[in-house]
């Protein structure tokens, strides 16, 4: 992919792949309570769910979501379940005492997927960019092999982004008070994704 290529395709998903939302609040809020190396894993794991979907989706394999668009809601209800079920262990844990480095396992690779994978809404940006999005030289396979590459580059560089930042803030203010504060401030904001999560899929499912 050429510089000029890669500058475009940036310009196009940066709004949306650096915004706030479910799996960069989860990064900083690891960052936060794990610190960065903790959590790597999670963010392999999450963009490793990046590729595989926008690979497939480049390759065009994306009819069964025409035929079957109930799965895209129910797929969409159970992650905003599971991002619900993670703001109220945050918040719960911030209420015990004050989150720490070492108080709780961090969520790990699987636990990224899950949440990554779960976050169908990333779909939806995969057929913008491809609609948007072509290399006139490239084949079918390798389209969709080099987009998918550049996307998840550019993911990496947000989650570890959003991890530092809330490692920083951590060390920061890093009283008993104020980690407990981000811990009900991460699960708070993780909680309000989960809402809109659900109204939107189910927004959709009525539509």
């Amino acid at each position: 992919m050429s510089v000029e290529a890669f500058v475009k395709l940036f310009l196009l998903v940066f709004p949306l792949m650096f915004s706030p939302g479910p799996t960069n609040f989860l990064c900083a809020a690891s960052g936060s309570r794990h610190g960065v190396a903790r959590s790597v894993p999670m963010i392999l794991g999450m963009d490793l769910m990046v590729f595989l979907p926008a690979f497939v989706v480049g390759l065009g394999v994306t009819g069964f979501l025409v035929n079957y668009p109930g799965l895209l809601t129910m797929a969409q209800l159970v992650g905003a379940l599971v991002v619900l079920y993670i703001a109220f262990e945050m918040a719960r844990g911030s209420a015990l005492s004050a989150p720490t480095a070492t108080d709780a396992s961090p969520m790990g690779f699987w636990g990224g997927m899950l949440v990554q994978g779960l976050n169908v809404k990333g779909l939806t940006l995969l057929l913008i960019i491809y609609a948007q999005f072509q290399l006139a030289d490239k084949g079918l396979v390798a389209n969709a092999l080099i987009i998918a590459i550049a996307l998840t580059v550019l993911s990496l560089v947000s989650h570890f982004v959003w991890t530092l930042g809330a490692m920083w803030l951590a060390w920061r203010f890093s009283s008993p008070q104020a980690m407990r504060i981000q811990g009900f401030v991460y699960a708070f904001m993780l909680a309000l994704v989960a809402v809109w999560m659900m109204a939107s899929a189910l927004t959709g499912a009525g539509s």
